[in-house]
């Protein structure tokens, strides 16, 4: 059973990543009307990813963090979406949407090295399919 929810999710993760590819032109068109760039801290909550939002608003820029978990040092994430992570399978289908919401509404994506909004297959590693899909 928990090779065929991991094969659908690998699907999911797929449509996911062709669903991007395919609403690039909204993309273009958001960024030809947008007043300012959009940017976005995510990925693993460290504590210097809210700070570094707040310094980039500063600047003009109109930055968000997002994180999918949060720990005890801090909660001074933008979009805080551990409720929702929480929920088993509910959380892998809030993970796929951001991905596809932040490859169509944002400019500049920020990440440690750690992970990117989709999860990875091993500890401190992106997923390749993520990784193509910015580039």
């Amino acid at each position: 059973m928990k090779k065929h929810l991991q094969a659908a999710y690998n699907i999911a993760v797929w449509i996911a990543c062709a669903l991007a590819v395919a609403l690039y032109p909204f993309r273009l068109v958001r960024k030809l009307f947008a007043r300012s760039v959009v940017s976005l801290w995510a990925g693993t909550p460290i504590i210097t990813m809210a700070t570094n939002s707040r310094a980039e608003r500063l600047l003009g820029v109109n930055a968000k963090s997002l994180v999918f978990t949060t720990f005890y040092i801090t909660d001074a994430f933008d979009y805080n979406l551990s409720r929702f992570t929480a929920i088993p399978l509910l959380g892998r289908l809030v993970q796929l949407l951001v991905f596809v919401w932040a490859c169509i509404t944002v400019g500049r994506l920020h990440f440690y090295c750690s992970r990117g909004i989709l999860p990875s297959r091993g500890a401190f590693t992106f997923d390749f399919r993520e990784l193509y899909v910015y580039r």
